[in-house]
């Protein structure tokens, strides 16, 4: 029995010439299908390591940034604790010298004044390193300064006696000696260390 074929209706016929096809009747095949699976595993390798290498990238970065904040911070506050640990030490050494000077008259000398330098202590008022200090150590010169101002201030009025005036500014000064001034002093020292160990010259 002679098989029959079934003309397509698409196929484009041109008279003398036999019958073409139509490419658009034609199955299509799936690309898919030419690809191995070694090809598609090395394709998710490469996803996941650009994945990674973007997280780590970006986590690298953020840990930078904070180190580099926290660096900067240290020096700031290195810089407010030296200049406060100096401006504290000038204030203990000119008091010393005007007790000694002053110590063998009876009466507070005329035109003889008592005043604190307080230039950085102010500027702490506006300074974000100030809480990094140590709150015992603020609290302690804070006492200091507002305790002798007030004595010196009656001492210049002469609403004081003298040596009664002086006994008290030297014992705050023994205090401020032998408790907030060595802590300062140990802050100061031990945050320029840790610039200089972290490549920052002080």
């Amino acid at each position: 029995m002679a098989r029959t074929t079934t003309p397509d209706p698409l196929a484009v016929t041109t008279p003398g010439l036999p019958r073409q096809k139509n490419p658009m009747s034609e199955p299509t095949s799936n690309p898919a299908r030419g690809f191995s699976s070694e090809f598609w595993i090395g394709q998710m390798v490469v996803v996941v390591c650009t994945i990674l290498g973007i997280y780590l990238a970006a986590t690298l970065g953020f840990k930078k940034a904070v180190d580099l904040t926290l660096l900067e911070s240290d020096r700031n506050t290195y810089y407010l604790a030296a200049s406060f640990e100096g401006e504290v030490r000038s204030n203990l050494t000119h008091l010393d010298a005007f007790l000694t000077e002053h110590d063998a008259a009876p009466f507070m000398p005329d035109g003889a004044t008592l005043k604190l330098n307080r230039f950085v202590f102010d500027a702490m008022k506006f300074a974000g390193s100030t809480m990094e200090l140590p709150p015992a150590v603020v609290n302690g010169v804070s006492t200091f300064y507002l305790d002798a101002g007030e004595t010196m201030d009656l001492l210049n009025a002469k609403q004081l006696n003298k040596q009664s005036g002086f006994n008290t500014l030297r014992t705050l000064i023994d205090e401020l000696k032998a408790d907030e001034l060595p802590k300062l002093e140990t802050m100061a020292g031990d945050l320029k260390q840790k610039l200089i160990s972290a490549g920052v010259t002080p």
